[in-house]
């Protein structure tokens, strides 16, 4: 119970300008390493961010959440890391396997987890400056893209810099198709 004070003591990531969330950022994965190397948190993955702040996409550790046990023999599957520093309410989860608006099935999965629609459509929802920019595209909130495995069956795998080009494809595509058309997106 002691674990989950500690790894839970942070508020969410407030990002105010692009230094201070760059520093955020280190301070957050180099928080999360050492929870690892102190055996608090049992594993972390990368995962691409797109924050509000107008900066480009940054890879950023997602622990386990304290409910996953290492001891189930299960590898750690997207919904068991731990996005809340990211967000500041509810989320909603899109899981990407094929290109959107296309039939051409990707290596790996993708899940995208953004605010919830509710809280998007909150007036207090911050738009998000990183895909303005980017893609000319009006989303509030942050987006934070988790790759699952197909070998492993969906399993929780870590994301390189060299996937951040296709991975901001997908994610550009399934942005048009969701603020375009909202209920043709649902199956994405």
């Amino acid at each position: 119970m002691a674990r989950s004070r500690r790894i839970r003591a942070r508020k969410p990531v407030v990002q105010k300008d692009s230094t201070q969330l760059r520093k955020q950022i280190q301070s957050h994965n180099a928080r999360v390493k050492w929870f690892l190397k102190q055996r608090l948190v049992p594993t972390a993955r990368h995962a691409l961010l797109f924050p509000i702040i107008d900066i480009r996409p940054q890879l950023v550790l997602l622990p386990a959440r304290d409910e996953w046990d290492p001891a189930c023999g299960c590898p750690a599957y997207p919904e068991d890391l731990d996005a809340d520093d990211w967000f500041k309410g509810p989320q909603s989860v899109a899981s990407v396997d094929s290109f959107p608006g296309t039939m051409c099935h990707l290596a790996n999965g993708y899940d995208l987890i953004t605010l919830s629609e509710n809280a998007r459509r909150m007036p207090t929802a911050t738009a998000n400056e990183t895909l303005r920019r980017l893609f000319s595209i009006h989303w509030p909130g942050s987006v934070l893209v988790v790759k699952r495995a197909r070998r492993h069956r969906g399993a929780a795998v870590h994301i390189t810099a060299s996937e951040v080009s296709l991975i901001s494809a997908v994610v550009q595509r399934w942005l048009q198709i969701k603020t375009k058309h909202p209920r043709l997106s649902r199956r994405q």
